[in-house]
């Protein structure tokens, strides 16, 4: 059985690799955690950071001020950009918003959840301007992910 040699030769190599002997990360106590702050302390600020980007929130959003750019230039720049991004997929649901979905192929199936995002571009009221030459938001909203 030269595949049962093969995977034991595998995990050989991994428990004898100096990754798999390195000391495991301590969890501070509650009284350690009140005297660090995240300058002072690397895995607080990793803790803190995650603990953050696992909380967002869904339909949270993300503003992105426009001015001087007609509004044919900036969708060109929103599709450029999704058909830059490989394994991203996107449609048009009216003239100006869009709806996007990243699924991630690689890496562990934890992480190959599907993001889908919504883009929305407003026209922002502005005396004195016509629509080429004013204020756009462009709005990106987290649907699920």
């Amino acid at each position: 059985m030269p595949w049962r040699t093969r995977l034991n030769s595998i995990k050989n190599s991994f428990l004898g690799s100096p990754r798999f002997h390195r000391r495991k990360m301590q969890v501070p106590t509650q009284e350690d955690m009140s005297s660090l702050t995240p300058d002072s302390s690397p895995e607080l600020a990793k803790k803190s950071w995650f603990g953050n980007f696992i909380n967002l929130e869904k339909e949270e959003q993300i503003f992105i001020v426009i001015r001087d750019k007609p509004l044919s230039s900036i969708k060109a720049d929103i599709v450029h950009a999704f058909l830059s991004i490989p394994s991203l997929s996107h449609s048009v649901i009216s003239q100006t918003s869009f709806r996007a979905e990243y699924k991630s192929t690689a890496g562990p199936t934890v992480f190959q959840k599907p993001v889908k995002f919504q883009v929305d571009i407003t026209y922002t009221e502005n005396s004195g301007a016509t629509k080429e030459n004013g204020i756009y938001s462009v709005t990106f909203t987290l649907l699920s992910g």
